[in-house]
């Protein structure tokens, strides 16, 4: 079992003191987060999941906007939210305006498969942390 880096705890000596399941069901510890992705593309709310997951964090996973913030609305401890910026209905941007009524100490991280100028700016404005592009 590797060592942590910087008091991190792996995700395998998460597995190794918790079991296979601990990532669904464990206490919140230092160097693990509870992410919650929300993403129209089940390809990526898959992907994203099995990377996070395999670190040791918990992930929760919204298809929608709407989605997405009942999830956060339900889930306190919810430290991150990867959103994705063109969705149906509520997009990236709405969700970000209403996430920071619900929960405004979560860190809102934008994923978009292209970003001009403006969007990086009005998702700033809104209160996104930063925008990551496709495929990430």
């Amino acid at each position: 079992m590797r060592a942590p880096i910087d008091g991190a705890i792996s995700g395998e000596m998460l597995r190794a003191r918790y079991g296979a399941s601990a990532s669904e069901s464990r206490p919140h510890e230092p160097g693990f987060h509870h992410i919650l992705v929300v993403d129209d593309e089940a390809g990526i709310r898959d992907g994203s999941k099995r990377i996070l997951t395999a670190e040791g964090h918990v992930v929760l996973l919204a298809s929608s906007g709407e989605e997405g913030l009942q999830t956060l609305a339900a889930s306190p401890d919810i430290d991150v939210a990867l959103v994705d910026l063109n969705m149906p209905g509520i997009d990236g941007l709405e969700f970000l305006s209403r996430a920071a009524e619900i929960a405004p100490e979560t860190v809102c991280v934008v994923v978009a498969e292209y970003a001009s100028l403006d969007t990086a700016i009005e998702s700033t404005k809104r209160g996104a942390y930063d925008i990551l592009t496709k495929p990430f």
